[in-house]
């Protein structure tokens, strides 16, 4: 199982970046201060890097492109599968006729059991390549009873739609997964040096407790949240028959 990235504050993203940029910019008036205790730890260009802390975090990949993909591809799924429905109707027909004394025959393609076939998408999508390859199988039988050539090669585009939607939709949720991990580690990364500033003040401001009060960390109860699972934006249901 993969680590859990949380964030180490407990205070609003929007809150602790906004505090960070007030800390930031006191140090930036306060710098030869730290840098004439701790030249090594506070370079010239020590500013420089927080101002890269932030610019990291406003560079990272948001969230709201991610999931409108997976939305897009979570509606194109279900419209593939109200498809698929609606033509399995008019096929289900010759079917019935076609294999009128093999009971076992229509249950392979659906007749009586596509409910238990389709309690989740993958299942679904498994069930509808299988049913693809079934009436390819049983083609001339299902032409004798009247079914149309087209009918098939239906079946077949509505089969690559799903499946081109189902990887649309994970890919869409791994990158939402992912770019949360990337701004929740540009977060953190600024928290720390939040936390780093306002230890060396304590030092460097020792004898001046108004200049050392100016380098606090904002306080929070907001429960930390880990981006190990994220939940799709469309429930699926099972099709009833």
């Amino acid at each position: 199982m993969a680590e859990k990235t949380v964030r180490l504050y407990t205070v609003s993203d929007l809150h602790m970046i906004q505090k960070a940029k007030e800390l930031f910019v006191q140090f930036n008036h306060d710098q030869e201060s730290f840098r004439s205790l701790f030249p090594k730890q506070f370079p010239l260009n020590y500013y420089d890097s927080l101002v890269e802390l932030i610019d990291s975090w406003h560079d990272a990949p948001s969230d709201s492109l991610a999931e409108i993909t997976q939305m897009q591809a979570t509606e194109e799924l279900n419209a593939s599968r109200t498809l698929f429905m609606k033509k399995y109707r008019v096929i289900r027909v010759f079917i019935e006729e076609a294999f009128a004394d093999s009971p076992e025959k229509k249950a392979q393609m659906g007749i009586g059991t596509i409910s238990k076939k389709s309690r989740s998408r993958d299942q679904f999508i498994q069930f509808v390549r299988l049913f693809c390859e079934l009436i390819r199988e049983n083609e001339q039988s299902l032409l004798a009873e009247g079914c149309s050539e087209s009918m098939f090669s239906t079946f077949e585009e509505i089969r690559d739609s799903l499946v081109a939607a189902r990887e649309k939709q994970g890919l869409g949720k791994i990158k939402r997964q992912d770019g949360k991990v990337v701004r929740i580690t540009a977060l953190n990364a600024i928290w720390k040096t939040m936390a780093y500033l306002c230890r060396t003040a304590r030092v460097v401001f020792q004898n001046d407790p108004t200049r050392a009060a100016r380098y606090t960390l904002p306080a929070g109860k907001r429960r930390k949240r880990s981006v190990s699972a994220v939940p799709e934006t469309v429930e699926y249901t099972a099709i009833a028959e």
